[in-house]
């Protein structure tokens, strides 16, 4: 954010009040960039403050989202019933839990011991930029389950918007139990979840896709 941010609502009041900038579209560009402003400070106002980092604690909340499952490790975001002692600003998190021992899916309710630090991203501008990513998805702080004490499972019934995650959970398990070949069942996760993108990116099928779908309808249209 920049350092002089508080000047673009200024410079929207500004634009506000001159006909002749709201004909060139100034005054829209000036709020939207007032927008983005406020939403990424609202947002980096939750953060977990670097002075805090790493933080220790017990949390407890919804899983949402999809879970991230590996052989010996899963990673999923968890919505907090309520921020943490000496945490008060967090509101969601992602965590990995090593050596899982139960399965983890949307809607659960848990309470884990913790360990948690400040999203960042490498120094490295041609890397993928984490911390921005972190960002747009409202993820305040990242770290992993620790095993000085037992994870808890508080309730197992998904309510709300959460029902949504909980079914696509479901339809992607019935997937995976399908038998299809990796690149399929990427392929069909991305059209029908909106996952494993990266995958897809990474083969080149996400450029034939597209093709595939343009030729499909041309055809439809010549033979029409």
């Amino acid at each position: 954010m920049p350092a002089a941010g508080w000047l673009w609502p200024v410079a929207a009041l500004f634009c506000a009040a001159f006909p002749v900038f709201r004909r060139f579209g100034l005054f829209a560009f000036c709020l939207g960039m007032a927008y983005v402003f406020f939403w990424g400070q609202w947002q980096l106002s939750h953060r977990l403050p670097l002075d805090d980092s790493p933080y220790d604690g017990i949390v407890s909340g919804v899983v949402v989202g999809l879970p991230d499952e590996f052989p010996d490790r899963v990673r999923f975001e968890l919505l907090l019933d309520a921020s943490p002692v000496g945490a008060d600003s967090l509101r969601k998190i992602r965590l990995t839990w090593y050596r899982h021992t139960q399965n983890i899916s949307p809607g659960q309710r848990w309470r884990f011991s913790v360990r948690l630090k400040t999203p960042r991203s490498l120094v490295n501008p041609a890397g993928f930029d984490f911390a921005a990513w972190h960002l747009s998805r409202g993820i305040d702080a990242r770290g992993y389950v620790r095993s000085d004490l037992s994870p808890e499972l508080l309730a197992d019934d998904a309510k709300g918007l959460v029902r949504l995650d909980r079914q696509r959970y479901r339809l992607s398990k019935w997937l995976e139990g399908v038998g299809f070949s990796k690149l399929t069942l990427a392929t069909l996760q991305a059209l029908l979840l909106g996952i494993s993108v990266f995958f897809l990116i990474r083969s080149g099928s996400f450029c034939r896709i597209p093709a595939l779908c343009i030729w499909w309808l041309s055809a439809d249209c010549i033979s029409a």
